[in-house]
């Protein structure tokens, strides 16, 4: 009686924390509609190419394919590739149907279900996967933006940040290698705030425990090549796109674009990160100065193409690894509520 009684509110719980991220978006779009002329950017939808889209299609495959070796070696290979990438698709197709970016948990449970390694196992290597992923984003923007401005302190920026990433990764490798200074440092830190240090303890040991198999520097260094080559072909596909709506196109430019795109879906929104990604995309048009109806036109067919190609992707990785759509929510719904359950608990 009491569990059945707690999922309503449980239930009643996850739709109010889904409220702040159904605002921003709506908000979004109705700035976006309200600022930007809709029927210049129908014009400019007209002008895309269906050999550009198919071009575009291919380079995204294959950025989906080196990140799910990226992943496969954080895993030390312990799951065959078919079914890492099957599961790899799985949670981003989870993402574009279920709030609160579920699909990374579900992608877990995925490759959890078909192969001998535990959730706990797998979970942490998707962490440590994001730090990479922050760490390159952060790399980008800073060696491509003033640039694309036209600063005059654009080589020295360059330099300050390509020294400033390879500072982070250096750290980032001596946690790996010394996982003990880690736990001394929060612990040093977070002295004033029992609570706290209780809470960040649990999360740093899973990143730690993510790190694990990067204590190798040929895996290290092989998790960083194949995501540095995932960034690359996210550049590529999205520059297939780009010259029907930005006539002076360049990788350079096409890099900012990916980098205001990659920061903006990390804002709350609803699944898909409907609205919040195309604001992005704007957003980065005005930074360089571009035609900001070409720019929602060209956020709509990258989105639109990402999204189908999520979409069935997905739906063919669920029935290779005959796994049902309501099966795998279920689950993923599952663990989050019984989480934050677990961290009200101690709070």
């Amino acid at each position: 009686m009491t569990e059945s009684g707690n999922s309503p509110k449980k239930e009643r719980s996850l739709f109010v924390q889904m409220l702040p991220g159904i605002f921003v978006s709506l908000l979004t779009v109705v700035i976006l509609v309200s600022q930007i002329d809709l029927t210049e950017t129908a014009a400019a939808l007209k002008n895309i190419r269906a050999s550009r889209l198919l071009l575009a299609a291919f380079f995204l495959v294959l950025a989906f394919s080196a990140r799910g070796l990226a992943w496969r070696t954080l895993l030390r290979e312990q799951a065959g590739y078919p079914v890492v990438i099957s599961s790899e698709v799985i949670g981003y197709f989870l993402n574009t149907v279920l709030p609160f970016r579920l699909g990374e948990v579900g992608r877990a449970l995925a490759l959890g279900m078909r192969s001998s390694l535990t959730f706990w196992e797998i979970f942490p290597t998707l962490v440590v996967e994001r730090i990479f992923d922050l760490a390159i984003l952060a790399g980008l923007l800073l060696t491509t933006l003033p640039f694309v401005v036209g600063a005059q302190w654009a080589t020295t920026a360059a330099l300050v940040a390509v020294g400033l990433v390879v500072v982070g990764f250096a750290v980032l490798y001596t946690v790996v290698l010394k996982p003990e200074w880690a736990h001394t440092l929060f612990q040093k830190l977070t002295r004033p705030w029992p609570k706290l240090q209780t809470f960040g303890e649990e999360k740093l040991d899973l990143i730690l425990r993510g790190l694990a198999p990067l204590r190798n520097p040929g895996r290290f260094l092989l998790v960083l090549f194949w995501m540095l080559v995932t960034w690359g072909l996210s550049i590529l596909w999205n520059y297939m796109l780009l010259e029907p709506f930005y006539p002076d196109a360049s990788l350079l430019v096409v890099a900012v674009i990916v980098g205001f795109a990659s920061l903006g879906v990390a804002a709350p929104s609803t699944q898909g990160n409907l609205g919040v990604y195309e604001a992005a995309v704007v957003s980065a048009f005005l930074a360089l100065n571009a035609n900001t109806a070409n720019g929602l036109a060209y956020a709509l067919a990258t989105h639109a193409l990402y999204l189908l190609l999520i979409i069935l992707m997905g739906v063919v990785a669920l029935s290779v690894q005959r796994i049902s759509l309501k099966e795998i929510s279920a689950m993923a719904r599952s663990r989050r509520l019984d989480e934050e359950s677990s961290d009200q608990g101690e709070h």
